[in-house]
């Protein structure tokens, strides 16, 4: 595992002419190069896995080249796929995902913001850089690239009850600040690159009237808002508590305590809370404070509902609620933060080419104009699909807000 400072700039596709195909072993070795390619097709993602499919005649010689070698990965110009299935009848079916999909086959245990850092919050950059710690061994051929972006510096907590994919906790990290991450494997050392990056806001608008844009809709839908939702904790017994020696070593005031509760072994003060043998201490609040309570208020007592809001919460009739299926805080503003009044311009691009005017995670903005209205919004590419067949090829990006 290595740290790099330098940024690596990456221009993922130089020009729609078709490119051969070369195939990798996972040590940086050429095993094959295929040139009769039936079709192609590539979908890249901004913050996501993206995927590879490839059709191919079975007479070509580059089937034999890579035999049954399980560990391939494919690439195409800079677009690169790990292979994960194939499929030999008439013809031959290669099937990919894009390099960051090894991040699915590290795991990461349950953590809380004071494994990451002894601060009250984590940024989103120090988070990747301790997952990528985590999971990734020092002997591993792994590089983390300095981060590309104007990243914020503003703390906040973040942890996860759970074991997660390191894939999901990054994707969930690297959304807070609109951001995306992406690994890509370099033959020539063997190595691979992790990168978190920001894309750009440019100026283009793309509509009809630009003639930049056809076949454009624009649709709403407000029925799965909410500015405020309801999380179900599940209270969980951890055993005995001694105050007098604080053992086990409890906290106050910490997320993490959140449904919680232990039975007091012996009377004394802790945390400015008198306790008495047999009483138990419980946490039934979000803010992480303890308080004592009787072993009838207990009995019963499965889950613990609590209730968050948005930064812009509406109230009155405005205020729109949501029953969450998160079991934490962290994960629970994650799940809200997708409750939202959903307004989409749809459109097909063209004249517009990806990796020399736009790249994954750009903004720009979108326009439909009908019965003397105009809608604009503000969209990032969040992924471009590109598809090259025998005499023909094309790409066109998908956006999100």
């Amino acid at each position: 595992m290595y740290f790099h400072t330098q940024i690596s700039g990456r221009n993922l596709l130089g020009g729609m002419g078709m490119e051969d195909l070369r195939f990798y072993n996972f040590e940086g070795q050429l095993l094959a190069i295929a040139h009769d390619v039936v079709t192609v097709n590539w979908r890249i993602c901004y913050n996501d896995i993206g995927t590879f499919e490839g059709h191919f005649n079975l007479h070509s010689p580059f089937v034999s080249d890579i035999g049954t070698e399980p560990w391939l990965i494919v690439v195409q110009g800079e677009l690169q796929a790990i292979i994960t299935g194939r499929q030999m009848g008439d013809e031959l079916v290669l099937y990919g995902k894009t390099p960051n999909w090894l991040l699915c086959k590290r795991g990461l245990p349950p953590f809380v913001t004071g494994d990451v850092t002894e601060e009250s919050g984590v940024t989103v950059p120090q988070l990747c850089r301790w997952v990528f710690h985590n999971v990734f061994d020092e002997s591993d051929p792994v590089v983390y690239e300095t981060e590309e972006g104007d990243f914020s510096q503003a703390p906040f907590a973040f942890w996860r009850n759970t074991a997660h994919q390191a894939f999901e906790v990054i994707r969930d990290c690297a959304e807070r600040e609109n951001a995306g991450h992406r690994i890509w494997f370099e033959p020539k050392t063997g190595m691979w690159h992790f990168q978190l990056y920001q894309g750009k806001e440019l100026p283009i608008v793309l509509s009809e009237d630009h003639r930049n844009a056809y076949e454009t809709e624009y649709t709403e839908d407000i029925s799965e808002l909410a500015d405020t939702g309801w999380y179900g904790k599940e209270v969980a017994s951890r055993g005995n508590y001694n105050p007098v020696s604080n053992q086990p070593p409890l906290q106050q005031g910490l997320p993490e305590n959140f449904g919680k509760y232990y039975q007091v072994t012996q009377d004394g003060t802790r945390f400015d809370l008198e306790m008495n043998t047999g009483q138990y201490l419980l946490c039934d609040s979000p803010d992480g404070m303890w308080r004592i309570v009787e072993g009838e208020e207990i009995q019963g007592m499965d889950y613990i509902w609590a209730r968050i809001e948005k930064d812009s919460a509406s109230r009155g009739i405005y205020r729109w609620e949501s029953i969450l299926s998160a079991q934490t805080e962290s994960e629970a503003e994650t799940e809200l933060r997708e409750k939202k009044r959903e307004q989409e311009i749809t459109l097909l691009t063209r004249n517009l080419e990806y990796g020399k005017e736009y790249g994954l995670g750009d903004m720009m903005r979108v326009q439909k104009t009908a019965g003397g209205v105009r809608f604009t919004q503000k969209k990032q590419v969040k992924a471009v699909a590109i598809w090259y067949e025998q005499g023909n090829s094309g790409q066109q990006p998908e956006f999100t807000e």
